[in-house]
């Protein structure tokens, strides 16, 4: 483990690691002391380090190893992807997260993640493989997630926004989450499987393709979302989750494809709730493509934004309500060197606001 200590105040900032070198960097920030890590392996050091209520801000660069996040901490990325016009750099990690106590049906609470690209899958209430540790007040905003979020123990609440992930599930229809709210993100495909307890509110995003493997658990509330396509392998009863009696879906578009050995109708009047909504075919949704497809490079504007207008009086879709962006809320540091003089490690930085 090659780290550096500093008995300085904690820098609260994102770190670029090429402004003076490219070795990618954590610094966790307990109190008034910082401990620099250093490696591929930086992130999962500090983490092995970590007290409650600790923040581990992390460079630019590729960490390798799997996450195992055991206390209540925030891990502060420089971004989920690199964008020289936003001025951002992608912190990526290789590895699985497992998020839950080191002890059995301990819950921890209040994890914060921002500003990160996970390679790999997020377990949610599960430790390196083992269930039943629950979580209370989760955060994930800025994030993208390549294999999506699994919930393997009941959380109590749980907050996702502006992040761009590949599914939300649950490990078995038995998983509770209490209230989980999913805002201005765009998800390619959910796989929603939880407990009927669950509340889930999913408003202003953007969803490319659903399909829920045909349960009809829990109450799921869709408000000022955009459904750009579909997928039901062939079963009507796959859309049974977004129109079961516990579900509603409000002031949404879809494209409303017909059903056929492939696809499924997604509005199904027989069931559930579904009011104010809008058929719109997804090659006439975007004005910046003709799908729902996410690339870093989209805007995800839409066609009648001053028309198509959700609960809020805001356009429909992840560019209404609170908006979606990929820029970090912590300050940036553009360089960053130590000195050592005599028993005095001095340590210089730029930082500046994003």
């Amino acid at each position: 483990m090659k780290n550096l200590f500093l008995s300085i105040i904690a820098l609260g900032c994102t770190v670029v690691a090429g402004a003076q070198n490219e070795v990618a960097t954590a610094i966790l920030q307990h109190g008034d002391e910082a401990t620099i890590f250093k490696g591929n392996k930086a992130v999962v050091d500090a983490l092995a380090a970590a007290d409650d209520d600790d923040v581990i801000t992390i460079s630019q660069g590729v960490f390798d190893g799997n996450l195992v996040i055991t206390k209540s901490v925030s891990l502060l990325g420089a971004g989920m992807e690199t964008n020289s016009e936003l001025g951002i750099e992608q912190t990526q990690i290789n590895g699985y997260v497992y998020i839950g106590s080191a002890t059995e049906n301990e819950t921890i609470t209040n994890v914060n993640i921002e500003g990160i690209y996970f390679y790999e899958d997020v377990y949610v209430g599960q430790n390196n493989n083992q269930t039943n540790r629950p979580v209370e007040s989760l955060s994930i905003t800025k994030c993208k997630i390549s294999d999506g979020i699994t919930f393997s123990s009941n959380v109590g609440s749980a907050i996702i926004t502006k992040s761009v992930i590949s599914q939300i599930q649950g490990a078995s229809e038995s998983i509770v989450v209490e209230n989980m709210v999913v805002k201005n993100c765009h998800i390619n495909g959910t796989v929603l499987k939880l407990k009927n307890e669950s509340n889930v509110l999913i408003d202003h995003c953007n969803i490319n393709g659903c399909y829920d493997r045909n349960y009809e658990y829990a109450q799921f509330k869709f408000q000022n979302c955009i459904f750009s396509s579909t997928a039901g392998y062939g079963n009507s009863n796959y859309w049974k989750t977004y129109n079961a009696m516990n579900s509603y879906v409000d002031h949404c578009i879809y494209n409303g494809i017909e059903h056929s050995d492939y696809y499924g109708v997604f509005m199904k009047t027989d069931y559930g709730n579904v009011t104010n909504c809008t058929q719109i075919k997804t090659s006439e949704i975007f004005s910046d493509a003709d799908n729902g497809g996410y690339s870093p490079e989209r805007t995800f504007e839409i066609n009648n934004s001053e028309t198509l207008l959700g609960t809020d009086n805001t356009q429909i879709g992840l560019l209404g309500g609170d908006g979606f962006s990929k820029v970090p809320s912590t300050p940036v540091v553009k360089s960053l060197t130590t000195t050592q003089e005599g028993q005095t490690l001095k340590v210089s930085y730029e930082a500046e606001v994003r």
